[in-house]
């Protein structure tokens, strides 16, 4: 489960990974854009899935205010039995 760490609602907040607790901070919205992609908003902050500066493979993600830059925006991409991967729009950036 994607988690905004300590239920962070600030700018530059970490991303972590952690089981289910049914917490604002781990509910996603998809934001679809014309071209396919998506923003992931976080409910309990408004604010988007980010990579910093479009950084790479295993970087750091965070949530941060919604500026429609490419760093924010992801692909969902069939993974089979009802499964799908997210990668980063301008480059191959996978969760």
């Amino acid at each position: 489960m994607l988690d905004v760490a300590s239920g962070s609602t600030a700018d530059g907040a970490e991303i972590i990974q952690q089981g289910w607790s049914g917490s604002e901070n781990e509910q996603w919205r998809l934001l679809s854009a014309a071209d396919g992609s998506f923003r992931l908003v976080a409910r309990h902050s408004g604010r988007v899935l980010d990579s910093p500066g479009g950084s790479g493979q295993s970087a750091q993600l965070i949530q941060w205010r919604d500026n429609d830059s490419d760093n924010q925006h992801w692909k969902l991409v069939d993974a089979g039995s009802g499964y799908v991967r997210t990668n980063q729009q301008w480059q191959l950036v996978a969760l």
